[in-house]
């Protein structure tokens, strides 16, 4: 409500990062239909989260949507919204929750409730065959190469290198290699623009809360812009250090694990 992007195009990017790192969306409607994009005025930033959120459940199948229809029974619905919650009602599914609850408590606890039902069984246990799962875009392999050949000389230690234009083969054996290894890493020195949405993808399909490898999400001070990046999420650890240090974190972070 309070730090909602007045660009459009913003308001799309965040939304997308949000559902990424989320495993349930709450809509809260009421009378107003809300602000409408320039280019489609049928369709209202709260229209776009719903639909986004919808998406993301009809491929994530322990992803909950909970939508609250809470009016002012003082003022009237707008015809828009009218049409926009009967459309939902025609839209429901085990995973799409409508609820008129008449206090906030109260919708906390259908949250519980259907989070609880979607909490997904354990994952099975995989053997790690390493210690180390080290991941770096091409444009920094000069740094990465002298952090990984150093790792190297301690620890068992996979690597995999994203060249440009095959990003998405590249992210499915990461998300391969992820569980089989005692901590992944995702480094970054001058591809902070490929780094974080990297990492809120493939944390999510690696099972995100529920995964089995912490992630180190690990970038560089140099630039000064790195150090506005960070990924806050279960079994993430995000940290920006020297370039000296890189490796010393590393260390630090795998000592933790068993």
């Amino acid at each position: 409500n309070f730090d909602c992007p007045l660009d459009e195009d913003e308001y799309r990017a965040r939304t997308g990062e949000a559902l990424a790192q989320a495993d349930c969306a709450i809509h809260l409607l009421g009378n107003e239909f809300g602000r409408r994009f320039e280019e489609d005025e049928d369709c209202s930033f709260p229209m776009f989260a719903y639909r986004e959120a919808r998406a993301a459940a009809a491929s994530r199948p322990f992803f909950r949507q909970v939508v609250w229809f809470c009016p002012d029974e003082a003022q009237p619905v707008k015809p828009a919204q009218q049409a926009f919650m009967a459309t939902i009602r025609n839209e429901l599914t085990r995973q799409c929750t409508l609820t008129n609850a008449t206090s906030a408590m109260q919708v906390v606890e259908d949250v519980r409730t259907s989070l609880g039902r979607a909490t997904p069984p354990p994952a099975a246990a995989v053997e790690k065959e390493n210690d180390i799962f080290f991941v770096y875009n091409a444009q920094d392999s000069e740094e990465a190469n002298a952090i990984t050949d150093e790792l190297s000389e301690a620890f068992p230690l996979e690597i995999l290198t994203i060249e440009p234009d095959s990003e998405d083969a590249y992210k499915d054996l990461a998300v391969s290699a992820i569980p089989k290894s005692r901590l992944a890493v995702v480094y970054f020195k001058h591809s902070a623009d490929w780094a974080l949405p990297f990492v809120k993808q493939v944390w999510r399909l690696v099972g995100g809360a529920g995964s089995t490898t912490p992630i180190l999400f690990v970038g560089e001070d140099d630039p000064v812009q790195n150090k506005m990046r960070g990924f806050k999420a279960p079994k993430v650890i995000s940290s920006i250090q020297p370039h000296l240090g890189v490796s010393e974190e590393v260390r630090r972070v795998l000592s933790q694990q068993p």
